[in-house]
């Protein structure tokens, strides 16, 4: 199918820093903006986590925030997906009940404790060691 839809160009025709090389760093910085903005909104999730949870308590905090994620993933998930009929839904109901329910409510009485900053520190640098501990039981 080639020249086709285009006219083939010689690469001898292009400049060392012509178009092509525009157009590869435009694609490169669109592949970062989501890598960005996860980090960014990961920063502001832990802060308004942090107001949340002083105003409203660790465990209210989370019971909110724990309602309000489930009602938004099973609207995903019937609009988008096949709804509740799956062959991982156990393992998926187990591992948001393990991680959202336990995990997450320590995260939450920590907020309030300790701050954001040093929550965030710790659960990021203990998620290896742990994951480690139970890949091993």
């Amino acid at each position: 199918m080639k020249g086709v839809w285009f006219r083939e160009i010689p690469r001898s025709t292009f400049p060392p820093h012509g178009l092509s090389r525009v157009f590869a760093s435009a694609i490169s910085a669109a592949r970062m903006i989501p890598s960005f903005l996860t980090a960014v909104l990961w920063s502001i999730s832990a802060v308004c986590a942090t107001r949340s949870t002083r105003l409203l308590g660790g465990a209210s905090a989370n019971l909110v925030r724990l309602v309000l994620g489930t009602i938004l993933l099973a609207l995903w998930a019937h609009l988008f997906g096949k709804g509740l009929s799956g062959a991982g839904l156990w393992f998926f109901v187990l591992s948001g009940l393990a991680g959202f329910g336990l995990g997450d409510l320590a995260l939450y009485e920590a907020y309030p404790r300790i701050g954001s900053r040093l929550t965030l520190l710790l659960a990021q640098c203990l998620a290896a060691p742990v994951g480690a501990v139970v890949e091993w039981l």
